[in-house]
């Protein structure tokens, strides 16, 4: 377990884009330590964010949970940004996870930070009410062969890797996870039909071709299915129907990234990744393609003065094939966003510290053509164990795919008589009528 000391001076780096300890931080910050990891006894991502206060987590079922911060709960926690390695596996189909697919072995994890309160400035649309950034280990702290098994209840997890290193200033590391749930159970003796499994591999290369430069490439893919029971309106003529059915999901990503750092304290990074989902069930077939760049830039122009800035581009492809059920329009949809932050620190005396900065933010789902998402903040350092901080920040969701352009049919049924000049107008008695929810 960490001493106060060695939790006051713990490094984050999900508030300000760059390592600083987390007295220093002017945000409510919580981080889930490897050590907190290997004592907890949790076997899945979900059950680690219990451990943090002011972060409600709620399961559904065997496969689907409920994750929120500053509560507003849901399935569908839209206002929750959630990050691996600074790669974001936050929807655009429904604004939430899918935390079924998210399987990252929690060997491999060396911290999670999560942020309670607006990231906007910094990170973008979606950081409104926290940030959830988790972080995995350097491939140079993995050499050597690993097995785990994880065992809770109707749960089962097992992990393989292997990690080397490569002419003194290189290292890798390969890894096979797997996770599988048994039904839980449901009324009458039955059970829920909600069985799932998933198996992922993956790697992670860090390269140190100086001492000053630092490179990292990894990815992941995965392949699963989850059963579930969902309502299925087949047509006209038909009633809703409970369905047991079993969606399957695969897919996989790739990430890398260069940070260099400079004398004086300077640094910048560059990273890109490429992220590729499916997912089909019996209403709705999926595939949401994402491409990220991004620049980041951190320097101190004066001794009183710590400047960040940005630019970011991302590109969403999706295809989606309906139902009768469920459809969109239009089928296919590409969206682009594109942002630039800038953040200055400015140091007032040893103890005071006063941080204000904003994000411009351009995408094809936004309000107006550009939104702002500034943030003001001030630190008090009393002393070395104590400090106090208040900020303004506005930040903003991006509306989901699902909340402009989708059809979802309720019911269908018969008119038994119809006013002709009532608002269906001239129809016969007995005419099929459908209630459908249409998005914005």
């Amino acid at each position: 377990m960490l001493s106060l000391e060695e939790l006051i001076t713990l490094d984050v780096t999900s508030v300000s884009k760059k390592r600083q300890s987390l007295n220093e931080a002017s945000a409510a910050v919580h981080v889930i330590t490897r050590q907190d990891i290997e004592r907890s006894g949790m076997s899945s991502l979900p059950e680690l964010l219990r451990l943090v206060p002011g972060v409600h987590v709620a399961q559904y079922d065997a496969n689907k949970w409920a994750i929120s911060v500053r509560g507003f709960n849901g399935r569908w926690a839209n206002k929750l940004l959630v990050m691996i390695d600074g790669r974001s596996v936050y929807t655009p189909l429904y604004s939430g996870v899918y935390w079924d697919a998210q399987i990252t072995p929690l060997g491999d994890i060396e911290r999670i930070e999560v942020v309670r309160g607006p990231g906007g400035t910094l990170w973008g649309s979606n950081a409104v009410n926290g940030i959830v950034n988790i972080i995995t280990k350097s491939s140079s702290e993995t050499v050597g062969t690993r097995a785990d098994v994880r065992v809770a209840n109707k749960y089962l997890a097992a992990t393989g890797r292997y990690g080397g290193e490569l002419n003194g200033n290189g290292w890798y590391r390969a890894y096979v996870t797997a996770s599988e749930s048994d039904d839980y159970d449901g009324i009458d003796d039955g059970e829920a039909h909600d069985a799932w499994d998933n198996t992922q591999i993956g790697f992670r290369a860090d390269w140190r071709p100086t001492d000053l430069d630092e490179v990292t490439f990894q990815g992941d893919a995965y392949v699963g299915d989850s059963e579930q029971s969902v309502s299925v309106l087949e047509g006209l003529t038909s009633f809703p129907q409970f369905r047991q059915d079993r969606a399957d999901l695969r897919g996989h990503n790739l990430l890398a990234r260069w940070r260099r750092a400079h004398a004086g304290g300077s640094a910048w990074e560059v990273k890109a990744f490429y992220d590729e989902t499916r997912r089909d069930d019996i209403t709705l077939e999926q595939e949401i393609r994402t491409l990220d760049l991004e620049f980041h830039h951190n320097f101190s122009p004066v001794e009183s003065h710590d400047i960040s800035w940005g630019l970011g581009y991302r590109r969403i492809e999706d295809e989606l094939e309906g139902s009768f059920t469920v459809s969109y329009d239009p089928e296919k949809q590409n969206n682009e966003i594109i942002s630039a932050f800038v953040q200055d620190e400015i140091s007032i005396g040893e103890h005071v510290r006063f941080v204000f900065g904003t994000k411009l933010e351009n995408n094809d789902f936004a309000q107006s053509d550009l939104e702002f998402q500034p943030s003001a903040r001030l630190l008090w350092k009393i002393d070395d164990g104590q400090s106090v901080w208040a900020a303004l920040s506005r930040a903003n969701r991006t509306p989901s795919r699902t909340e402009k352009t989708v059809r979802i049919n309720a019911a269908a049924f018969s008119l038994p008589f119809v006013d002709p000049d009532g608002p269906f107008g001239p129809l016969p008695a007995g005419a099929p009528t459908l209630i459908s929810f249409f998005g914005d």
